[in-house]
């Protein structure tokens, strides 16, 4: 069932339509004073693949090396499978404690719920390994924490084998989705979701959904109406007149590198509308007072499609984020890719040098004396016999200088700058040193590269903390007892399983307990 909509006698839609209008306009803003940070995630994401980019140096000839070092995915790599371990490589993942006394046998419950949930109710891994993955490349993520219910209808076989149409109520539960930093809507001078005059989140929305938005009352039927005309579509006679559904013009370079790179190419115009949902204070009823709301709206026009106050108890915005490297007084922070994008481009200049010096040094080039026996469209290939009046009429030499100018040395110094200024030297690849290397210097090695590593995992936890804190408060709210079934102790009986339930009991201090 959706949460009611904010009744039109408190927000008429003239004060709706001027909400959105100021929202496209602060939108707008943001992306203008973030637009060259947007743009590097194409940039971090060719990195990482080992794309060859123009911009990275100047063919000397047709044919010349564009050889690429994967420093970058390297160390990102290494660094998600740590990050994977360290999280998943253990359970539970999270450990309830009481706060006094007589919390304790609550604690005790709450805590072989929390496992079942995580091992049959909350698809952890692949959201984690998506966030975690975004985090490391892009330096931030934010997982989306909503509360949500599902109807579906099914067709059943009835006594006589004819099938019937039953309709079924999925139950509830906590949808965690990751939002990549390129959709992640937040003032730039605000660093804190929560205390941010708002957040929000860009999303697309097709032409099926959007209908059956509309029909189930979650969206204004007026506004679904008019953002169903943006398709060529009715609600009465559907589809007019076009093959595809027409959308809006694609804008994401961010997403379409990152389909390039996979061999994906779509039409940049799509069959979707780019919407928002925002959070934001707002005194609504005109008392002096903020309330939290929130509001689905279409970006191009402004057309708020859904708006309606935070009913969530925790009292939360419903977004956890994540950090790799934190930047001082922003939210955005640093990836690995950032972190090595002077040293990646080094790498590959330098080790294209290389190729291409030995590529001349091993060259052999000929010069013929004009007017000899030697034509100019004479063609050179290894066992030919050439047959020439004078000896000097043909003589090879050394294209190139057989003086060593950029040598590997000069890599192996570009990749231990990459390697200090990451933090992932060879012992934490798991890369041996020489065998003359000391064990007390390899294991001091280990642990500087933990130090820089473990910080950042440190706080990952913390954002592990709150995400799953809100996850048994949506429980304690929307679905307060539950009956699920564990793994028992041996007994007498022999059985395996037990049934158990689980009471939030009645009250909003949750995370108090």
């Amino acid at each position: 069932m959706a949460v009611p909509q904010i009744d039109g006698r408190v927000l008429d839609q003239k004060a709706r339509d001027f909400l959105g209008q100021e929202y496209v306009r602060e939108i707008q803003n943001l992306e203008s004073a973030r637009q060259e940070l947007t743009d590097n995630y194409e940039l971090w994401i060719d990195n990482y693949e080992g794309k060859t980019l123009p911009t990275d140096t100047e063919k000397p000839w047709d044919g010349a090396s564009e050889g690429h070092l994967p420093k970058t995915a390297t160390d990102v790599d290494v660094t998600f499978a740590r990050f994977m371990n360290a999280i998943f490589g253990q359970f539970p993942k999270f450990m309830i404690r009481p706060l006094s006394g007589k919390w304790v046998e609550f604690a005790r419950e709450t805590q072989k719920f929390s496992e079942w949930l995580e091992e049959s109710e909350i698809p952890l891994y692949k959201t984690l390994q998506q966030s975690l993955l975004i985090t490391i490349k892009f330096g931030s993520v934010v997982i989306y924490a909503p509360w949500e219910n599902d109807q579906q209808k099914y067709m059943k076989l009835d006594e006589n084998d004819v099938f019937q149409e039953v309709e079924r109520d999925e139950e509830g539960r906590p949808a965690l989705k990751v939002i990549h930093p390129k959709d992640w809507l937040l003032p730039i001078n605000s660093t804190d979701i929560q205390k941010a005059p708002w957040c929000g989140y860009k999303y697309k929305l097709n032409q099926p959904k959007l209908k059956l938005w509309t029909k189930r009352g979650f969206f204004s039927k007026d506004v679904g109406k008019e953002l169903l005309a943006e398709f060529g579509v009715s609600e009465e006679k559907g589809h007019e007149g076009l093959a595809i559904p027409k959308g809006e013009e694609r804008f994401d370079r961010t997403q379409d590198a990152r389909e390039r790179n996979v061999g994906i190419q779509r039409n940049q115009v799509t069959d979707e509308l780019e919407m928002v949902h925002i959070w934001a204070r707002i005194d609504v009823d005109g008392d002096g007072l903020e309330e939290d709301v929130n509001f689905h709206m279409h970006l191009k026009t402004g057309r708020i499609a859904r708006i309606a106050f935070n009913h969530y108890r925790h009292g939360k915005r419903p977004f956890i984020d994540f950090h790799f490297f934190p930047r001082d007084g922003v939210w955005y922070s640093i990836g690995i890719p950032e972190m090595l994008r002077a040293v990646q481009k080094n790498i590959n200049v330098t080790f294209r040098q290389i190729q291409d010096n030995n590529t001349v040094k091993n060259t052999q080039a000929f010069k013929a004396k004009e007017g000899g026996s030697i034509t100019p469209d004479e063609t050179f290939h290894p066992a030919r016999i050439y047959f020439v009046r004078e000896m000097d009429d043909l003589e090879a030499f050394k294209l190139g200088d057989s003086s060593v100018n950029t040598s590997v040395n000069d890599l192996e110094t570009m990749l231990s700058w990459g390697d200090r200024r990451t933090g992932i030297n060879d012992p934490a690849q798991g890369i041996g040193g020489n065998d003359r290397t000391p064990a007390t210097t390899t294991l001091a090695l280990l642990q500087e590269a933990s130090r820089r590593i473990d910080l950042i995992i440190g706080q990952t936890r913390e954002g592990l903390s709150e995400l799953w804190t809100q996850v048994l408060e949506l429980y304690a709210q929307f679905k307060p007892v539950v009956e699920f079934e564990v793994e028992s102790p041996e007994s007498e009986t022999g059985e395996k399983f037990q049934m158990l339930e689980w009471h939030a009991m009645d009250d909003d201090q949750f995370r108090k307990r």
